[in-house]
């Protein structure tokens, strides 16, 4: 762990007398001061953000407030674990978050219900669709909204001209609360599109609304 070894870089907080040991690990508090390399002062609360950044990045949240917060939690003279948590909790839930209400999601965030795999050898035009559109931006997590379906799919594709031999497709699919205005549209081929939905859509069908899933391309 590197304790006693080396000079902690935290340094010296005159409010905290453990840390006048300068060969202390992480404030002789490493338990709730987490310093996994010695060169960094980042509260247990921080590396929790830190881990979270893939959701919190894909549901709606502000990649770079969130990442001023990690910055902003440690203030960078050393002052300790109280001072920078206190920091850390002031700065995401003020300054991070303040004009949006989704903590709760944080939460409650968990793995999505399902995973569901679409098979790009069945459903080849389909999958592709699904896996340039994921990488284009728009989310693999899925939330089941089925009353919202037909007001997506007019949303989506009511106005645009239809190519004869395709059918359009929408991704994220309508019966997902993501799709919508703004969806991904691709005219393709006709036996993939109607596949690929009853592949996801029978995997959805014991979910009930509210539900989230993963649709992931497999091979």
């Amino acid at each position: 762990m590197g304790r006693f070894l080396s000079l902690d870089p935290v340094g010296f907080d005159e409010a905290n007398l453990q840390s006048f040991n300068k060969y202390a690990y992480a404030n002789n508090n490493p338990y709730r001061f987490v310093d996994p390399d010695g060169a960094n002062a980042v509260t247990a609360f921080g590396g929790l953000l830190t881990e979270s950044y893939n959701f919190v990045t894909g549901n709606g949240f502000n990649g770079a407030a969130i990442l001023g917060a990690l910055k902003d939690g440690y203030n960078g003279e050393g002052k300790g674990f109280a001072s920078s948590a206190a920091e850390d909790v002031l700065s995401f839930g003020g300054g991070a978050l303040g004009a949006a209400s989704k903590l709760h999601q944080l939460a409650k965030a968990g793995k999505a219900a399902k995973n569901i795999p679409v098979s790009r050898a069945r459903y080849g035009e389909a999958a592709d669709h699904i896996s340039d559109a994921q990488r284009a931006g728009h989310p693999d997590v899925l939330t089941i909204a089925r009353p919202g379906a037909p007001a997506n799919r007019n949303a989506s594709i009511g106005g645009l001209p239809r190519v004869p031999g395709k059918q359009l497709d929408e991704y994220p699919p309508a019966m997902f609360k993501e799709g919508g205005a703004g969806a991904s549209v691709r005219p393709i081929n006709p036996r993939d599109n109607m596949g690929a939905g009853a592949c996801i859509g029978n995997a959805c069908r014991a979910l009930p609304d509210g539900a989230r899933v993963k649709i992931k391309v497999v091979d």
